[in-house]
């Protein structure tokens, strides 16, 4: 995940900044509930993947815990720490941590937009 946001980090500042404008701009509120919508779906259909069933809620939750870090990624916030609290996201719903696994994202520093 990391990877993907530095390989293209003007897409999701792009996403961030539809979201702030559908606040004073209510013709995007329904691409913004539309995006928003298709992440939720997607976490829920992972966290099937992994055994995690279908907790009422537990798809926003997650959502809005790595949107918060994907959000501070881009905002400069240490990259080891937002990988870190994504590893225990990850843990704590159910997911094996990854033991022995070198980073392969390359990210020494932050996200630079």
């Amino acid at each position: 995940m990391l990877a993907l946001i530095a390989d293209n980090p003007d897409l999701q500042v792009f996403q961030y900044e539809m979201i702030l404008e559908s606040r004073r701009r209510p013709e995007l509120s329904g691409a913004v509930r539309q995006l928003y919508a298709s992440y939720v779906a997607a976490l829920s259909a992972g966290l099937r993947r992994i055994g995690f069933g279908n907790q009422g809620g537990a798809a926003e939750a997650t959502f809005a815990a790595l949107d918060g870090l994907v959000l501070q990624l881009l905002a400069g916030v240490d990259p080891i720490g937002v990988e870190n609290a994504i590893r225990y996201l990850w843990v704590t719903l159910g997911g094996q941590p990854a033991t022995g696994v070198e980073r392969q994202d390359n990210l020494s520093g932050p996200v630079r937009l």
